[in-house]
């Protein structure tokens, strides 16, 4: 089937000449009247944008999954590729429609600040689509190489004359430069505003919003990048120990000298936001562990003597010296384990204090003392650690009050939430149709299963990247 030409609404042509028309009769407008202009001219451009990538696009893989019986992608592939592009398509277009609305009753109603407050609580949706972006491409990449089919839509569409021949991928890309375009915009918006102006506080307001959205993003994408690392780490590592846990972020590494008995053993640092681990290199490049100290219970001192002079310790029930290379080094050392004690101790303080809201799902169940069964569905794609299954499905008894459950859970307008929460699951093996009940943590994009609530290191996580959850039932 042809790819169709995309554009966008007709009223947004009937707009642009109604603007124009005012410039050429000379009529003379405030600098902010020029900005908003620019902001609308931005978005229906970036408009066309997701036109091609969702309609041209996605929408020519789903026509020929309906109408043939073989599927291009199968949905958790394209859940992958696509990510919330969809959303962010709707989100916008109603975004455009206000906008042309306003530009064109400027003389009645001259202002664009509270259109633009009214939108940017739903940019944090952002979040989603960069977070997913890199992985977003891999699969796309692969696919591509995979399948004639796929790569023969793809060939069409960058032929399309809304294209202009450029990659798709290129297209794909525009969402992650949206925020930093919209603060831009709105920080040339607002400079532009009287100081008297009835619009200046929602624009400032907008603005702010805008800025925390950016800020999240740029968040959500240490995060991911940190996990990862972390990930990579832990396969440096030989025999059962867990360095891959719910919150962990990887701060530092570099060799040091272990001072054990007067004997001096060469090893290396791994510093994490948590948990400070000494190991020893192998002869294969990998690491074995010597031991662990808690970060938040450590306590570092510099001990420089004539036999030490770059010597420091380091406590927690126990006492451990260790000597830098040079003095430079050990500062260094000094410096970011102070640095990561000073922000552990904060993080578990701002923890005991936060207030949770309460889970409606849970709390209903409970009093009712009916049991929910939810379905977790994984793409074939991902990668499952441990011994956790494909496709899972765990029974959630909340007629047992968890130890604690705790909720941090930051929505995106109703659609992707990126939730922090803990409790006691059932989960089905599929092999032998038992349930297994476990303590589970999900943090980031992460689901993390422990034997016990008390455990500190994990017996399997699960990405949630491309992942389904859905309410199965719900039992007496």
């Amino acid at each position: 089937e042809d790819i169709p030409v995309i554009s966008p609404p007709s009223r947004s042509e009937s707009m642009r000449s109604s603007i124009a028309s005012d410039d050429i009769a000379g009529v003379k407008r405030p600098k902010c009247f020029y900005v908003a202009r620019e902001i609308l001219t931005s978005e229906r451009t970036y408009f066309k944008g997701l036109l091609l990538v969702e309609k041209a696009f996605h929408g020519a893989i789903k026509t020929y999954n309906l109408s043939n019986k073989t599927q291009i992608l199968s949905e958790p592939v394209m859940r992958v590729i696509f990510s919330n592009i969809g959303e962010l398509y709707e989100m916008h277009k109603g975004l455009m429609i206000d906008l042309e609305k306003r530009l064109r009753s400027w003389d009645e109603t001259p202002r664009l600040g509270d259109v633009l407050r009214e939108w940017a609580p739903y940019f944090r949706m952002y979040s989603t689509y960069s977070i997913a972006f890199e992985s977003a491409q891999t699969t796309l990449a692969q696919w591509v190489k995979k399948s004639p089919e796929l790569a023969d839509i793809v060939k069409r569409v960058e032929s399309t004359p809304p294209c202009k021949s450029m990659a798709i991928t290129s297209f794909m890309l525009t969402p992650i430069q949206r925020i930093p375009r919209y603060r831009l915009l709105l920080q040339d918006y607002v400079k532009h505003l009287e100081p008297d102006s009835s619009d200046l506080a929602d624009a400032e307001e907008a603005l702010e919003i805008v800025s925390q959205a950016a800020a999240h993003m740029d968040e959500q994408c240490k995060k991911l990048d940190n996990f990862q690392r972390v990930i990579q780490i832990q396969q440096t590592f030989i025999g059962k120990e867990t360095i891959v846990s719910p919150g962990r972020e990887f701060i530092a590494k570099g060799p040091i000298t272990y001072i054990n008995d007067k004997q001096k053993i060469s090893s290396v640092l791994h510093l994490f936001s948590d948990i400070l681990i000494v190991a020893r290199s192998t002869r294969h490049g990998l690491y074995r562990v010597q031991f662990k100290i808690n970060v938040p219970q450590m306590k570092v001192q510099d001990r420089k003597t004539e036999v030490l002079p770059n010597g420091f310790s380091i406590t927690d029930q126990k006492l451990y010296v260790f000597e830098a290379k040079g003095a430079e080094e050990k500062e260094k050392w000094l410096e970011v384990l102070e640095e990561a004690i000073k922000r552990s101790t904060e993080e578990q303080a701002q923890h005991m204090n936060v207030v949770f809201p309460t889970n409606t799902l849970s709390t209903l169940l409970r009093k009712k003392k009916l049991r929910a069964q939810a379905e977790l569905e994984v793409p074939a794609e991902a990668k499952v650690s441990s011994t956790e299954v494909a496709r899972q499905s765990d029974e959630i008894d909340t007629t047992m009050a968890p130890r604690r459950l705790s909720f941090i859970c930051d929505t995106e307008a109703g659609l992707d939430a990126f939730c922090q929460t803990s409790g006691y699951l059932k989960q089905k093996s599929r092999i032998y149709e038992l349930w297994r009940r476990k303590w589970y943590e999900v943090s980031g994009l992460q689901l993390f299963s422990f034997g016990h609530h008390d455990d500190k290191d994990p017996v399997g996580f699960q990405p949630l990247r491309g992942c389904k959850v859905s309410l199965a039932r719900v039992v007496s």
